[in-house]
């Protein structure tokens, strides 16, 4: 027979030993999951110089690029169009000192033609900084009349006469020659603008007692012009200040007169015009510094003279040119 007090013994020994060895593995393992350090995250960074030369490069840029009055907004012969505004920006890397325009204009006269692709839409451009009145041509060009004006009265040594056509107002003017040729002669011209109602100044026989830049109520003012001396216009243009009305100054132009007696261009923003480095009235757009990325803003108009024929006239130009420092 076997021993049951020693079976029995054994046995739960034997179990016993196995529990204590499952315990102690566990604990083991225990220890060792317990005791483990978690890494911390690490971050590691390296810098590097950068360096740029940008070249010296002056871009100006004109929005939008097409101005139209046509359909809703086409303008009457002696009227003006409605106002737009252009955005002129330095998109370059230089400071701009200068801004100024010049427009296109007709090589010969279109009045009394017809034919209203003859006339250039960039003669009919007026500009102004704050769209108030200061609205100024950057250069209107009009020529000598070639039929004869019965209703004037034109000093006797004159060798030519025409109009400043300004929408509505046309301002009679006549030319006489210095002895050579007109880039030295006299202009008279009549401070009443001729309209669809009224004849205005029609005597441009005796105006000599008031100056060009007169301010004073008179029918009509007469001076010299001033040879241009040197440059691309010598012996070519002559010039002159002069104040279109009595009553207000803000119609201030420069007129210069090709030799040929032919030519008058009334010009404010053009200072490229002949005489533009000597005369008083000619203005720059900008001559505020207009740093990279800056801006300025001006209004254009245009004023369509009387006498213009009905239809799309030519394709015009404004052209605006910076100078940078």
């Amino acid at each position: 027979m076997k021993n049951f007090d020693n079976y029995t013994t054994n046995k739960f020994r034997t179990k016993t030993n196995k529990s204590y060895i499952c315990l102690t593995l566990f604990a083991i393992l225990t220890l060792l999951v317990a005791g483990t350090p978690v890494m911390a995250a690490e971050n590691s960074s390296g810098t590097i110089n950068i360096t740029v030369l940008v070249s010296a490069k002056t871009i100006v840029v004109i929005d939008p690029d097409i101005l139209t009055w046509i359909g809703g907004e086409s303008v009457n012969p002696g009227e003006e169009g409605i106002v737009k505004a252009i955005q002129i920006e330095n998109m370059g890397s230089t400071n701009i000192s200068y801004l100024w325009a010049n427009t296109s204009y007709e090589d010969t006269s279109p009045f009394g033609t017809g034919n209203a692709a003859g006339y250039d839409a960039g003669n009919f451009v007026a500009m102004s900084k704050a769209n108030d009145t200061n609205f100024f041509f950057v250069n209107r060009v009009d020529y000598n009349e070639t039929h004869q004006d019965i209703y004037l009265n034109l000093p006797a040594n004159t060798v030519s006469y025409g109009r400043m056509r300004d929408a509505g107002n046309e301002y009679f003017w006549a030319l006489e020659s210095g002895g050579v040729n007109c880039t030295n002669g006299t202009i008279s011209i009549g401070v009443l603008p001729h309209t669809d109602n009224s004849s205005g100044t029609t005597d441009l026989s005796n105006c000599g007692g008031v100056g060009l830049t007169d301010t004073a109520n008179a029918g009509c003012r007469s001076g010299d012009l001033t040879a241009v001396s040197s440059g691309d216009y010598e012996g070519i243009w002559g010039w002159a200040d002069i104040n279109m009305d009595y009553s207000n100054s803000y119609h201030n132009y420069t007129v210069a007169v090709h030799s040929d007696c032919n030519i008058t261009m009334f010009y404010h923003w053009n200072k490229d015009a002949p005489g533009a480095d000597s005369a008083t009235n000619p203005e720059y757009l900008s001559e505020t510094t207009l740093y990279p990325g800056g801006a300025v803003i001006m209004y254009v108009k245009v004023k369509v003279p009387y006498g213009t024929a009905a239809g799309n006239v030519g394709e015009g130009f404004l052209t605006i040119t910076a100078q940078s420092t």
